[in-house]
């Protein structure tokens, strides 16, 4: 083996130590811009949050165990009771007697009640179930999630491609010294001839 090439196995692993570097850093900016954009876009177009009022919900009760609300999806949130009645003889209940979670149960530790009329408000965002937003919703998730995957595989790869490097140098250098054994040997023939 004579010297260019072993100087172009070791620019071969030069080369391929930078495009992976070259491409790992690539795939980091498109998660990174892909999940901003993912940002911009749902502050932008998505995210748009409508105050909605119901009144005189029926078929609600009050216990200890809980009553969902109906207007409960994965788009409503800030649930806040404004009124709850009994349906029998319509007295008012204290909302002080009465607590609605993040989640949209209602609960009352104190005293059951099985039939009341329960008034509202919650925040519906009105555009994330539009077909754009959950589009783009699912591919940015999709995208972040190939990412995840690819980085979690990260130290397997690289330490599949610290191997490769490794013997690829090894084999350079024991090719190199090779190189430089047979040429101290001719030249000391040719000084002794």
């Amino acid at each position: 083996m004579n010297e260019s090439d072993v100087e172009r196995s070791s620019q071969l692993v030069v080369a391929l130590i930078s495009v992976s570097i070259f491409v790992a850093i690539l795939l980091l900016v498109v998660v990174i811009v892909i999940n901003a954009l993912g940002g911009a876009y749902d502050s932008y177009n998505g995210d748009t949050l409508t105050l909605v009022t119901v009144n005189n919900e029926t078929g609600a009760w009050l216990n200890s165990s809980g009553y969902t609300l109906d207007a409960v999806t994965a788009d409503t949130s800030g649930y806040v009771l404004t009124a709850i009645y009994n349906t029998t003889d319509d007295v008012v209940i204290a909302l002080a007697n009465a607590t609605v979670s993040a989640s949209g149960v209602v609960t009352n530790a104190s005293i059951e009640w099985t039939g009341v009329y329960i008034s509202y408000t919650y925040l519906n965002d009105t555009t994330s179930i539009t077909s754009i937003n959950v589009a783009y919703d699912g591919m940015q998730t999709n995208i972040l999630s190939m990412a995840s995957n690819f980085f979690s595989l990260a130290p397997t790869i690289g330490t599949i491609l610290a191997v490769i490097i490794l013997i690829a140098v090894i084999v350079i250098l024991v090719l190199y010294v090779s190189r430089m054994r047979n040429q101290g040997g001719a030249s000391t023939a040719t000084f002794s001839g």
